[in-house]
């Protein structure tokens, strides 16, 4: 065999690879293509089941907190009208409760944080201190008088730049943490 049709049919053989090579490399591309916008409609998907299970959380943690609070106001008051009570039974019901409603307050805290956590909540503005301390002092009042105390809040706190709501959160919790001591 001469050297030329050799070579010829080396050259044939090699194009006849590098075009195999070459459809199945479109081949490939495009069920990565295809992979890729599967991938995509996943992630959207994922990512509104995400954010509805970030509502829904904040939600039913949001909506339970009131009458966590009112029924750990009422045990609290029971506590008190009868501590002085020889009915032991009566007082350990009462403190149950309470511990109860307190462990439950802890979970549905964490619910809040677990489903607002990673992401900020509005846009950032200059945050007037002394209006969210004077605001946390207005919700917490009740609890305040109860223990017969009276915050005492410094005039003209710094102005600070972030989100109201979560700077109103952050003074709310300290204060409700102080009420667990």
């Amino acid at each position: 065999m001469n050297i030329f049709v050799i070579i010829l049919i080396l050259v044939s053989v090699i194009i006849v690879f590098l075009m195999a090579i070459r459809s199945n490399n479109i081949k490939f591309t495009h069920r990565i293509e295809d992979i890729k916008k599967k991938l995509e409609m996943i992630s959207v998907r994922l990512n509104n089941k995400e954010k509805e299970m970030e509502s829904f959380i904040y939600t039913v943690s949001h909506d339970l907190k009131t009458p966590l609070l009112n029924i750990q106001g009422y045990a609290q008051n029971l506590l008190d009208t009868y501590q002085n009570t020889e009915d032991t039974k009566l007082k350990k019901t009462i403190e149950v409760i309470l511990t109860s409603v307190n462990n439950l307050n802890r979970f549905v805290d964490s619910m809040a944080k677990l489903s607002i956590a990673g992401r900020v909540v509005g846009t950032p503005e200059s945050v007037n201190i002394n209006d969210v301390v004077l605001s946390v002092n207005g919700e917490l009042k009740r609890k305040l008088d109860e223990k017969n105390i009276n915050l005492i809040i410094k005039k003209n706190l710094p102005v600070c730049y972030g989100n109201k709501e979560r700077v109103y959160q952050i003074f709310l919790n300290l204060l409700n943490i102080f009420f667990t001591l």
